[in-house]
């Protein structure tokens, strides 16, 4: 992860977050591995296949993703 993301995602505690164009998942996997304390990512595309991707990601698993 780069240096700008990790000082980023250190001021962060916690709660939702909304991944708009998330893909397979990748930043969202990313947020769900740093940040333990997130309630709830929720991750939107519109490409359907890339969304089942991110469906099947165990790491993401327990949050929501819909086209």
């Amino acid at each position: 992860m780069s240096e700008i993301y990790a000082r980023a995602l250190g001021r962060l505690d916690g709660g939702l977050v909304l991944d708009v164009a998330t893909g397979k998942g990748g930043y969202a996997g990313l947020l769900a591995a740093r940040l333990k304390s997130i309630e709830r990512i929720i991750g939107i595309d519109i490409n359907v296949s890339k969304m089942l991707a991110a469906r099947a990601n165990a790491k993401l698993s327990e949050h929501t993703y819909a086209c």
